[in-house]
């Protein structure tokens, strides 16, 4: 992770600092995932500008469209420049007042997967999966139509293992599977908030924290 510098410890203390906002404004809006995105985007580029390090970030609410191997079209959340390298962000942002938490579990997997797709394409140096939530469901084991799609603390995923499902909520490729190990590991915030975060490479995967 040495390979970045500082970029990484900014994202880091990005994530750190949206967390403690998504902390103190838990009824954020219809378009809370935006805003949160909005927020990390607003807090990495005051980071960066603090630290003299330049980089540009996409806005959120007009994402980045990326079309796969297989003429699938895909947008993602942010892209981040910086030097010669591009970065791919997948973020998501789920509270208890959401529901639906057998089918947010397997967009999660769903968003790994596109970050996989990115790097793997050439054309991202790295992606980064970061995802709050203070709904404590998401940190225990799964059970039902998506048990294989769990992403309970502690969790590990070995590369090349279908994950099954009778149905989605969008079109995501079932079953689905992912090219790079997985250990879940959620990071606590303040007011029983919790974060799950990803680095994806062209090899490995790893949390940030």
């Amino acid at each position: 992770m040495s390979q970045y510098g500082g970029f990484l410890d900014l994202l880091r203390d990005a994530c750190m600092t949206t967390g403690q906002q998504t902390s103190q404004y838990p009824n954020w809006g219809r378009d809370k995932e935006k805003e949160l995105l909005k927020a990390f985007q607003g807090n990495l580029a005051t980071l960066g500008s603090k630290s003299g390090f330049s980089m540009s970030i996409s806005d959120p609410y007009v994402p980045e469209g990326f079309v796969t191997s297989d003429d699938h079209q895909l947008f993602i959340d942010l892209v981040i420049e910086h030097a010669s390298s591009r970065f791919a962000v997948e973020g998501k942002f789920k509270t208890k007042s959401d529901g639906a938490i057998p089918d947010n579990r397997i967009e999660a997997f769903y968003d790994l997967w596109k970050c996989e797709t990115y790097v793997d394409s050439g054309e991202y140096e790295a992606s980064f999966f970061i995802w709050f939530t203070d709904q404590p469901g998401y940190l225990r084991g799964a059970s039902g139509k998506s048990r294989e799609f769990s992403v309970h603390d502690g969790r590990i995923y070995e590369k090349c293992t279908p994950l099954h499902a009778s149905r989605s909520r969008r079109d995501i490729p079932l079953p689905l599977t992912l090219k790079r190990d997985y250990k879940f590991k959620w990071t606590p915030l303040p007011l029983n908030w919790h974060l799950l975060s990803f680095q994806v490479t062209k090899k490995t995967s790893i949390s940030l924290f």
